[in-house]
């Protein structure tokens, strides 16, 4: 089943919309496996989406495992809380009278990289369903959840993801 060359035997890759397994990571029933590879196998799910939505997973995966390799960073990391500042909207009250609000630009779903789309997606099935953060990256966990309501985390990675799925 493998894919790669030399793939590890505890991944899943899925380079064109179809999952490729290493042999112990596989399985009949995704379903009945422990939650470590439900994580992983909804992570897969997530680039089966995006190649379904027209994204070429090949090239933007082989673009940010080579951009993270040669920066340092890890792709997987990311910050659900992220924003992109303020902006004013002007607004008419029921009175017809012009008043400007400021608003939080939120980050989208699509504001991340592929793997961390996969990753939040993945994520929000462990916070949501499992209610379980164990599951996550410990870096994600400390900068997502940690010290946080985990129900109004659990809002914000529902809101994304919805936002996501309706377009």
């Amino acid at each position: 089943m493998d894919y790669l060359i030399h793939q590890d035997k505890n991944t899943i890759v899925t380079p064109n919309g179809s999952l490729y397994p290493g042999q112990d990571v596989y399985s009949e029933n995704y379903a009945l496996d422990r939650d470590g590879i439900k994580h992983l196998f909804i992570h897969e799910m997530a680039h089966v989406w995006q190649s379904q939505k027209g994204m070429w997973v090949r090239l933007s995966g082989a673009k940010i495992h080579i951009c993270s390799y040669l920066d340092g960073t890890n792709p997987y990391l990311y910050n659900i809380h992220q924003t992109f500042g303020t902006r004013v909207v002007k607004m008419q009250t029921a009175q017809s009278k012009t008043v400007s609000n400021i608003i939080t630009v939120k980050s989208k779903l699509s504001d991340y990289n592929m793997e961390a789309q996969a990753e939040i997606i993945a994520d929000y099935w462990a916070l949501k369903f499992k209610r379980n953060p164990d599951l996550m990256k410990t870096k994600n966990f400390e900068t997502n959840v940690r010290a946080r309501n985990l129900d109004d985390v659990i809002r914000l990675y529902e809101y994304k993801v919805r936002e996501a799925i309706r377009l």
